[in-house]
């Protein structure tokens, strides 16, 4: 058989870049008091933290939009791995899911490491 050569697109590799601006709050400072934040928060944010958690945090005290929270904490998810198998069947809940509220539903079981939020923010 012949050499096989292939050519990766380099879309594939940004899978962290959001095609978002970050608003003006993010700051290496900010991130910092995330953890803290999550840390004062005892079980609920440290280790690991919710996605209802994170969606406090993201939304009211960080400045993103919902839709974007999501999106950040999914790349969480990818990178926590806490429960591997789940990962198929929560992405088929979620796209059966009709409305906002019953993603919301969903997600609320779903938890990430707290320390890969800033890291992926």
């Amino acid at each position: 058989m012949g050499e096989v050569q292939m050519w990766v697109r380099p879309e594939v590799m940004e899978l962290g870049v959001l095609p978002i601006l970050p608003p003006d709050k993010i700051s290496i400072e900010m991130l910092s008091r995330l953890l803290q934040y999550a840390q004062d928060l005892g079980e609920r944010g440290y280790p690991q933290m919710n996605y209802h958690t994170w969606k406090h945090i993201a939304v009211k005290k960080m400045g993103l939009s919902v839709e974007c929270s999501m999106v950040v904490f999914f790349s969480c998810l990818l990178f926590s791995r806490l429960h591997p198998g789940r990962d198929r069947e929560l992405e088929a809940t979620l796209a059966a899911a009709s409305s906002q509220k019953e993603r919301d539903e969903v997600m609320g079981g779903v938890e990430v490491w707290t320390i890969n939020t800033p890291l992926i923010t």
